[in-house]
């Protein structure tokens, strides 16, 4: 864990931060479109399969709900929602492969 100038520690964090105007796909009136992608799951990881969709399109997800779980050669994990909204569109469905940082899916965020 890092450490402050002050020798305090540093929250972790648990998925890379990206600013939300990386993440917008289009607009609707006031609605935001999002992308949400695969995170970095470790250095040594460069695809997940997805293995269930805990959220079908139509959905609404709050911030931080699992959306879906992915299994690595390592692991199986669910991979949340940085955001709250309606699942719009799945782009990887279950049985597929996905590199890191691969678009999943699409949320409007209301």
């Amino acid at each position: 864990m890092s450490r402050t100038e002050d020798g305090g520690r540093l929250p972790s964090v648990r998925f890379p931060c990206r600013l939300k105007e990386d993440l917008v796909h289009s607009t609707k009136g006031n609605d935001l479109m999002v992308d949400v992608k695969l995170p970095q799951l470790g250095d040594s990881v460069d695809k997940a399969l997805v293995t269930t969709w805990l959220k079908q399109v139509g959905d609404h997800v709050e911030q931080d709900e699992p959306l879906l779980e992915v299994t690595t050669d390592k692991v199986t994990i669910e991979v949340p929602s940085e955001y709250a909204g309606t699942v719009k569109e799945i782009l990887v469905p279950v049985g597929q492969q996905a590199d890191m940082n691969a678009v999943l899916c699409r949320i409007e965020e209301a």
